[in-house]
């Protein structure tokens, strides 16, 4: 098994964001990547990118090869077999593991087998491997067999093309959520500010309607004119 990124670096992609753009990445996601989350292989998805690899390469072979005697079983039929029985071997996997009680999110989209190689830290961040050297390898490798089965080469094209926008979508979406993250606790800390700066300020203001007395009110003053008068009451005569 491959490391595995940074722990904030395994969020997993929204589910209606695998739903809009997981089309044919998921063939060279299953064999770049051993460890695709369990809802990510669900058969329907696996078989029904091997069904379109199949009716694609067959109509490519009756539009190339009218008077062929019969169909052959083109590159891409069987890179469409070995995809499929790859990804349902992942998902029999992921299965068993969750009954063991490994954690793992299952729509994450996957850690490259290239992690393995001694690669530069800043490569490995940021699912930089993932997003860079996964969708360039698969475009090179579909290049490299042009010349020698087209069907194969196209499709690994397409499918590069695909998981590069995939990891892209998936990156954006989650940078801005930490960006999301980062805005509210600066604003969490600007309404502290506001709060403590009103509340010391209301301090302050008690403290001045409640200051040291310099004398006594008239009030006062007069009756202890009136009391000092009773009890010393005026000499007659004087």
């Amino acid at each position: 098994m491959p490391p595995q990124p940074q722990k904030s670096e395994q969020l997993p992609p929204e589910q209606n964001v695998l739903l809009r753009e997981l089309r044919p990445q998921l063939t060279v996601m299953v064999l770049l990547r051993p460890d695709v989350g369990y809802r990510m292989l669900r058969p329907s998805w696996l078989y029904g990118t091997a069904l379109v690899e199949i009716i694609y390469a067959f109509f490519c072979q009756i539009w190339t090869q009218p008077n062929a005697p019969s169909i052959m079983f083109s590159p891409l039929m069987k890179f469409a077999v070995l995809s499929f029985g790859v990804g349902m071997y992942q998902r029999i996997k992921r299965w068993r593991e969750f009954n063991r009680g490994v954690r793992q999110h299952s729509f994450y989209i996957g850690t490259s087998w290239f992690r393995l190689l001694p690669l530069p830290a800043f490569v490995q961040r940021y699912r930089r491997v993932e997003r860079f050297i996964d969708p360039f390898f698969c475009f090179f490798v579909g290049l490299f067999l042009l010349p020698f089965t087209q069907q194969l080469s196209l499709w690994l094209m397409l499918s590069a093309g695909g998981l590069k926008l995939l990891e892209e979508s998936v990156y954006q979406k989650e940078l801005h959520r930490k960006f999301d993250v980062v805005d509210g606790m600066m604003g969490a800390d600007a309404q502290n500010e506001t709060v403590e700066r009103f509340e010391k300020g209301a301090d302050a203001t008690e403290q001045d309607r409640s200051g040291v007395p310099t004398g006594i009110s008239d009030d006062i003053e007069d009756h202890i004119r009136r009391r000092k008068t009773k009890q010393n009451p005026p000499q007659k005569g004087a």
